[in-house]
């Protein structure tokens, strides 16, 4: 007769299961990390100090801008909705520009403090 090891089928997790736990959530923390601070950057910092800082900012700088001239310029923004809207998509190209373009695994990491 065979005796059930421990592992999945006794219902505890395996060393390898716990190990790709551990990386996943380092991952998940250090992409979390990079996607606030590439954010405050790109929103708070002034250009070239920015991308001097971050050189990877350069490309979400130019879609910001597209953003600003083809989106905001061509509508009817008040101050408040014209702000509010540069957040969200600094945001989307930060989140875009950190976790790369498959968009499976495309969240926005939730604000801090909220």
């Amino acid at each position: 007769m065979v005796q059930p090891t421990k592992g999945h089928e006794a219902g505890g997790a395996s060393e390898a299961d716990i190990t790709s736990e551990l990386e996943s959530t380092k991952d998940s923390e250090t992409l979390n990390k990079k996607y606030f601070e590439l954010l405050d950057s790109l929103l708070n910092d002034k250009k070239n100090s920015a991308i001097k800082k971050h050189p990877e900012l350069i490309s979400a700088y130019k879609a910001l801008e597209v953003y600003e001239t083809y989106f905001l310029a061509g509508g009817n923004w008040d101050e408040v909705g014209a702000i509010e809207f540069k957040k969200k998509m600094a945001k989307t190209i930060i989140s875009k520009l950190v976790k790369g373009n498959d968009s499976s695994e495309l969240q926005t990491p939730k604000e801090e403090g909220s």
